[in-house]
């Protein structure tokens, strides 16, 4: 496990701090023993099944609009839990080496920077950082090691993590592309390296969903760690470490696009994507600001604000991008490129000739669009 750094908490723009560590959840009353809390679960069957997984695991605005609660997230990841601590699972996450030192599954806990602040009348913080130290807590109290960000990575850096530190599954406290008042969770698979796919998705949400009032198998009981447990670490996102990945592994050049001349902007949307910039200083392509003139590549909207900049969602689209498509053309830039909300889907626009003959138009590229071209340069060479 990499070495902590200690690191200054990261800003929103805003009211907001992203990156500072929350206040834990009180976790009430309830049988104590080794820096655990047995907590009951007072969620009915009906409430149980607000938990609902679609594609990439279960997202619901905050409440009072929505069902993302710290209850329904503490009764997730105990069923979570629970699967990852089975027999037949424990077996299976030894041979493959994805424990820790005692044979302890591992799973590494990141976040995005959503928050709505704390719910009126309510424990609930509304916040994904919180819910992710909470998850922390359950994980650890059914004795699973932890590896929680200190700070905001993006998604595919959370995967990164996964597999650099060999751990059994990552849980990604993250709404995507939705908006800004959105909660999800979601799971990935060590065994695969990818979402969790039914196989093990399905026994999780069955188990959760059980009726405390008429099945005896139900989860009645939420244990959850102190927030200084032994088994949760803290850990900041791996950026060398994906860096070396990016340039030994998948074959990224830096000197050839350094030499290249190509000049690019890059839209992150307010969101966990402002780690690109980080990534690329560590891969040595000099990189900032809009009309900065030593500057390969220049981002903007590289802020974490919660509400992402006010817009209505933050998938990666036409509608999305006008200030972007302004840059590129503004500056005779040869390319832009946008992510998500937690920087896992792409796009891109090339600019155009108009009818004056001048680049003053763009065309779009899907994230489709670019897997075919990077497909097709790929089977060229």
């Amino acid at each position: 496990v990499p070495a902590v750094t200690p690191r200054e908490p990261m800003t929103t723009t805003g009211q907001t701090t992203v990156g500072a560590r929350q206040q834990p959840v009180e976790a009430g009353t309830g049988r104590r023993e080794d820096g655990v809390t047995e907590r009951p679960v007072e969620l009915t069957a009906a409430e149980r099944a607000e938990i609902r997984f679609g594609t990439a695991g279960w997202r619901d605005p905050f409440p009072p609009e929505g069902s993302f609660n710290v209850e329904r997230v503490r009764l997730l990841i105990q069923a979570t839990a629970d699967y990852l601590n089975g027999e037949a699972q424990r077996r299976i996450y030894q041979e493959r080496g994805l424990v820790d030192a005692e044979g302890r599954p591992m799973v590494v806990v990141g976040f995005d920077h959503r928050t709505r602040g704390p719910l009126p009348g309510s424990e609930d913080q509304r916040s994904l950082q919180a819910y992710a130290e909470e998850a922390a807590r359950v994980l650890a109290g059914n004795g699973i090691a932890v590896q929680l960000m200190n700070r905001v990575p993006s998604t595919p850096l959370n995967v990164f993590a996964m597999s650099h530190l060999k751990a059994a599954a990552m849980i990604n406290l993250t709404a995507s592309h939705n908006p800004g008042g959105y909660g999800g969770l979601e799971i990935f698979d060590g065994l695969t390296g990818g979402l969790a796919n039914n196989p093990v998705t399905d026994p999780i949400v069955a188990s959760l969903r059980k009726d405390p009032a008429a099945d005896q198998d139900a989860i009645r009981i939420v244990r959850i760690a102190d927030a200084d447990h032994a088994l949760i670490a803290h850990i900041d996102p791996p950026i060398h470490a994906y860096a070396d990945y990016l340039r030994d592994v998948i074959g990224v050049d830096p000197e050839i696009i350094r030499r290249s001349g190509v000049r690019a902007a890059v839209d992150v949307q307010f969101g966990a994507g402002v780690v690109l910039q980080e990534v690329l200083e560590a891969l040595g392509i000099p990189v900032g600001e809009v009309n900065d003139p030593g500057a390969q590549v220049v981002f903007l909207n590289n802020q974490l604000d919660p509400d992402f900049g006010g817009r209505r969602n933050v998938e990666v689209t036409p509608e999305n991008l006008d200030g972007l498509a302004q840059v590129v053309r503004e500056l005779g830039l040869d390319l832009g490129l946008a992510v998500d909300g937690d920087g896992d889907r792409a796009g891109a626009l090339s600019p155009l000739p108009g009818a004056d003959g001048t680049m003053s138009d763009t065309r779009f590229f899907s994230g489709n669009d670019l897997a075919t071209t990077i497909a097709y340069g790929a089977l060229k060479q």
